[in-house]
């Protein structure tokens, strides 16, 4: 299907292929909120909560080289700040696996505007919506 073009000053189109860059991002915001509204945010924090949790496991099961968080906490010197030995090791690990997850980003949005489209349809043919 064709992309909408977009206002961009009173009464002036601009078709997406000729906006720049941030543009583009604007505009594939406004598709995956606007057109998909709570399935878009739905499906967003899905991925976002699946990649936090599989981090979260990752670096817990020590399968990360941040497995051991305190340790690298202390090789860092946070611990003339602050007194490791007390910090609770599952909260330390869950800061190092949302620093991560902060990483996957450029690779979270394209998979959230690619399966938004088709979640809905499965949703508009099932009937729940």
């Amino acid at each position: 299907r064709a992309a909408a073009a977009v206002r961009s000053s009173p009464g002036a189109l601009v078709p997406p292929a000729e906006l720049p860059q941030s543009g583009r991002d604007v505009l594939e915001a406004e598709v995956a909120g606007g057109e998909y509204g709570a399935v878009g945010v739905s499906v967003h924090f899905s991925v976002y909560f699946a990649t936090l949790g599989g981090l979260f496991l990752g670096v817990d099961n020590g399968y990360f080289i941040a497995g051991d968080a305190l340790a690298m906490l202390k090789w860092v010197g946070l611990d003339m700040l602050i007194d490791l030995d007390h910090l609770n090791p599952k909260a330390s690990n869950f800061a190092v696996a949302w620093i991560l997850a902060k990483f996957t980003e450029p690779v979270r949005l394209p998979v959230t505007l690619w399966l938004t489209p088709r979640i809905a349809t499965a949703i508009r043919r099932v009937g729940l919506r």
